[in-house]
C-alpha cells in the first residue's frame, strides 16, 4: 500500500525525514507544491492545508498583531485542486475554517454541491485547543464524495445530541445547534432572519478617551471581556463625535467569541470597534424575546 497506492506531498522541507521515518525509504514522498501537481484521478486525497501564507502566526500573548498580518487566505486553492484532482466518486477528507459555511461565502456553493457525508465543527476554543495555540479560528473537517448533491443536504454533526442531521444548504450552515436551527428554517422561510449588522472601525475625525470630559462627552461600547472567568464586563470609551447607533434602542453583541447580548434600551451607547454585533428596529417585547434567547447556550 504505501508503495503502490500511496502518495503524500509536502512543501515544507523540514518534515521530509521525519515522513521518511515513519513511511520508509521507498514510500511515494514529494517535495513539492501540491497547487502545481499536475497528477489527477486520486481515489482519496487526506489534507491539512495551510490556512494562508506570508501572514503572522497570532498567538494570545501578541497583542500587537493585527488585520493588516493575517496575509493571504490559500484554503481555498487546496480544496479546489484536490476536488479537481479526484476521480470520480473520488473523497476528499479536509479540515478549514468554517467561512465557507455561511451561504454567501465564494465557497459554499463550490463544497455543496457535491455530496458531503459527513460534516463536524469546531469552535475557536476547540481549535486552538487541537492546534496547540496555532490556530484561533473555528474551523470544521468534512468528508466529501465527488458526486452530485441531488438532496442539497449536508449530514452535519450535532455535539448536543450526539447524531448527524440531514441540514438544508439553501442556507448558511450552523457550528453548533443544528437539531434546533433545522426546526426553525420553515418559520425563517416565512418570516424571515433577524438582520443583525456587523459594524466597522469609527471614522478617523472620531478621537477617543478612556474618560468622560467635555471633549470627549460621547458613551460608546468598545467590546467586552469575561470578568472572574464567568462574568460579562462592558469595555467602554468616550470620543469627541458620536458614532454609529449613538441614541438607537439596540441588542449588542460586543464579545468576539459569545456575543452576551447587551440591550441599550435608551440608546446611551455608540458602537467604537470593528466586529460588534448590532439588532436595532425591533420592539421592546421583541429586544427582550432576542435578549433572552441569545443569552441561553
Amino acid at each position: 500500500i504505501i508503495e503502490n497506492m500511496l502518495f503524500m506531498i509536502e512543501l515544507n522541507g523540514d518534515y521530509i525525514p521525519e515522513l521518511r521515518t515513519i513511511f520508509g525509504k521507498n514510500a511515494n514522498i514529494f517535495h513539492e507544491d501540491f497547487l502545481a501537481v499536475e497528477r489527477k484521478g486520486f481515489d482519496f486525497i487526506v489534507g491539512n492545508p495551510p490556512f494562508n501564507v506570508g501572514g503572522l502566526v497570532k498567538v494570545p500573548t501578541n497583542k500587537a498583531i493585527d488585520k493588516r498580518g493575517d496575509g493571504k487566505s490559500v484554503w481555498m486553492h487546496f480544496i479546489n485542486k484536490s476536488i479537481d484532482a479526484l476521480c470520480k466518486k473520488g473523497t476528499l477528507a479536509m479540515i478549514t475554517p468554517s467561512i465557507w459555511l455561511k451561504r454567501d461565502h465564494s465557497m459554499h456553493k463550490i463544497i455543496t454541491q457535491y455530496h458531503i457525508r459527513k460534516l463536524h465543527t469546531l469552535t475557536s476554543n476547540e481549535t486552538n485547543r487541537i492546534f496547540h495555540g496555532y490556530a484561533q479560528t473555528p474551523t470544521c473537517y468534512f468528508t466529501l464524495i465527488k458526486i452530485r448533491n441531488r438532496n442539497n443536504v449536508a449530514n452535519l454533526y450535532d455535539k448536543t445530541y450526539h447524531k448527524y442531521i440531514k441540514f438544508k444548504i439553501d442556507t448558511s450552515l450552523p457550528l453548533c445547534g443544528a437539531s434546533i436551527l433545522m426546526k426553525l428554517q420553515d418559520h425563517l422561510k416565512k418570516l424571515g432572519p433577524v438582520i443583525v449588522k456587523k459594524t466597522n472601525m469609527p471614522h478617523p475625525s472620531i478621537n477617543f478617551s478612556d474618560t468622560e470630559s467635555e471633549i470627549f462627552p460621547h458613551s460608546n461600547i468598545k467590546t467586552c471581556h469575561i470578568k472572574n472567568k464567568t462574568t460579562p464586563k462592558l469595555v467602554t470609551n468616550y470620543s469627541n463625535k458620536s458614532c454609529v447607533f449613538a441614541n438607537t434602542k439596540k441588542l449588542v453583541l460586543a464579545h468576539k467569541m459569545y456575543g452576551f447580548p447587551f440591550y441599550d434600551i435608551n440608546g446611551d451607547y455608540g458602537i467604537s470597534n470593528r466586529d460588534n454585533y448590532v439588532i436595532h428596529g425591533k420592539t421592546d417585547r421583541e429586544f427582550r424575546i432576542l435578549k433572552a434567547y441569545l443569552s441561553t447556550k
